[in-house]
């Protein structure tokens, strides 16, 4: 049966079909509302030009929410990246002996665990009463260290409370990802080190880390992208609370849809999250040369 050009279409119709309908659509659709001016169930739409990102630039709750996201990625880059990296070489050099998969599995755990169930948990650990931390304060007679509010109950320290969460979690699961990528790297170019005389940190600077460039740049996209998406921490833990301590961007963007009944000026915070996301992706692909010959 003779070939057709357009046959290889047919093919990837049903997957593009799915990709245009469920991610594309939403996407133009979302900035087509954040023009308008429109509650849950009203059956008109007031087109209000560029109102919605006029009046994001003056609001006081998006600054805060926005600095509290940047709190979080310092966070996440400084554990899911910088932590994770320093983990994954540590492992690989006792990965043969049974301690070292222990320590794979240990620290890849909590990444299998839903956000609800860790959240639950950490509200347990912080919690001013019955909290294990005060307890713990307590039992250690540092009466100076217990809280009446707890951690999660003060704005100072809320938002830390809050974004060390994500790292307890993810933070194996970063370590895993950098620990295949090491796994790749031909075992030559670290005998030839070894019989120059370089000592493992030596190894872990000149051969490791530039090796595993790619794979940084990967996790490095991965955690300012769901940096930005916080929500489900926050959601479960604090609400935002207290005051906008531990507001963030995708807090913000749900409170005014659903709280405040404002549609169109929470479709414009989420176009604000999509260009926030996508710039950072292509500036640090740009920076690191992605695809380049190490």
């Amino acid at each position: 049966m003779k070939k057709t050009r357009f046959e290889p279409y047919f093919y990837i119709a049903p997957a593009m079909i799915l990709v245009l309908v469920f991610l594309y659509y939403p996407i133009i659709m979302n900035v087509y509302y954040s023009f308008h001016s429109f509650k849950a169930y009203s059956t008109s739409m007031n087109f209000v030009g560029l109102k919605n990102y006029i009046t994001l630039l003056n609001d006081s709750r998006f600054t805060t929410a926005f600095v509290n996201n940047l709190i979080f990625l310092a966070m996440n880059l400084i554990f899911q990246v910088g932590v994770a990296l320093i983990l994954a070489i540590l492992v690989e050099n006792v990965a043969r002996s049974k301690f070292g998969k222990l320590c794979r599995t240990v620290y890849f755990i909590p990444s299998l665990f839903s956000v609800a169930a860790i959240a639950i948990m950490w509200q347990f650990i912080f919690e001013p009463n019955v909290g294990l931390l005060n307890n713990l304060f307590q039992a250690l007679n540092c009466d100076s260290l217990v809280s009446a509010k707890g951690l999660l109950g003060q704005e100072k320290t809320a938002i830390y409370v809050v974004a060390a969460m994500p790292q307890w979690q993810y933070t194996g699961y970063f370590m895993m990802l950098l620990v295949v990528a090491i796994q790749k790297i031909p075992t030559d170019y670290y005998e030839a080190a070894e019989i120059d005389g370089a000592s493992k940190f030596r190894q872990a600077l000149t051969i490791t880390i530039p090796m595993v460039k790619e794979m940084l740049l990967v996790t490095i996209v991965m955690t300012v992208v769901s940096t930005f998406k916080s929500f489900a921490e926050v959601y479960q833990l604090t609400m935002g609370g207290p005051g906008y301590s531990t507001l963030v961007v995708g807090m913000y963007s749900y409170q005014s849809a659903f709280k405040f009944d404002r549609m169109g000026y929470a479709s414009a915070i989420s176009v604000v999250i999509f260009i926030i996301t996508f710039v950072f992706s292509v500036v640090q692909l740009r920076l690191s040369h992605s695809g380049e010959e190490v």
